[in-house]
């Protein structure tokens, strides 16, 4: 098969020669290969990608539904205990603070 270079217009086969034997030019259907395998690639890469970032949206959607679940079936015992913590905490400073007053201003 004989094709003509694209910059000085000889006839040469590019299956014996893969530069033009007159000019030294790249033949463009190589050019054109290599562009088209970069693509290939470029988009294999990508679809890896996203197929990677699936993967990790999926196991992040299990881990909070299985956080959500395990905080409904506690979320009773978890709400009386901060409930009954703060409450706790609260009248610790409210004595403190009161024990305080009391050291310093006699009433």
């Amino acid at each position: 098969m004989l094709i003509h270079c694209d910059y000085c217009g000889s006839a040469f086969d590019p299956e014996k020669n893969a530069t033009c034997p007159s000019c030294g030019a790249a033949w463009a259907g190589d050019q054109e290969a290599a562009r088209v395998k970069a693509q290939e690639e470029q988009k294999a890469k990508m679809e890896q990608e996203a197929a990677e970032a699936e993967k990790f949206a999926i196991a992040a959607d299990a881990v909070r539904r299985t956080f959500d679940s395990a905080n409904r079936a506690a979320g009773g015992w978890i709400r009386l205990f901060h409930v009954v913590f703060w409450l706790i905490f609260g009248a610790g400073i409210f004595f403190f603070f009161f024990i305080l007053a009391r050291m310093f201003f006699r009433f």
